[in-house]
């Protein structure tokens, strides 16, 4: 292995490290808010976090859920009326890749809906659905 190479190979595990010890913080955080990733460089985020920033995830916005027969299933038809398990103001959850993260409320500016963030969810309980 040339010098060239070897200094590569290392640097990928510096590379790997950093993130591992970025995780490890994210994961035993209380929130997003007590993480320190101590990227305070440009070059900091772009050698140790770029490769991830790109990355999609699932978010979902979950109104409710119902759980139904396969018979009450294929009986659905046009203007039928799924009652839900959240009441009408209730949180919703907000969840990333099927765990919920955050609790929302629902919003709507400029004729399009949005979620405004009033809880995001201690990561030591997240939970999947």
């Amino acid at each position: 292995m040339n010098n060239k190479n070897k200094n590569l190979l290392d640097l990928n595990k510096e590379d790997i490290k950093k993130s591992c010890e970025i995780e490890d913080k994210i994961f035993h955080s209380k929130t997003v808010n007590d993480v320190d990733l101590n990227l305070n460089s440009k070059n900091d985020i772009s050698s140790k976090m770029k490769f991830i920033m790109d990355v999609p995830v699932h978010l979902t916005i979950e109104v409710g859920t119902v759980k139904i027969t396969i018979k009450d299933l294929l009986e659905l038809r046009s203007k039928s009326i799924l009652v839900l398990d959240k009441h009408a103001g209730d949180p919703l959850n907000i969840l990333v890749n099927g765990y919920v993260i955050a609790t929302g409320e629902l919003v709507v500016t400029e004729n399009k809906y949005g979620i405004r963030i009033i809880n995001i969810i201690d990561n030591s309980v997240f939970k999947k659905l």
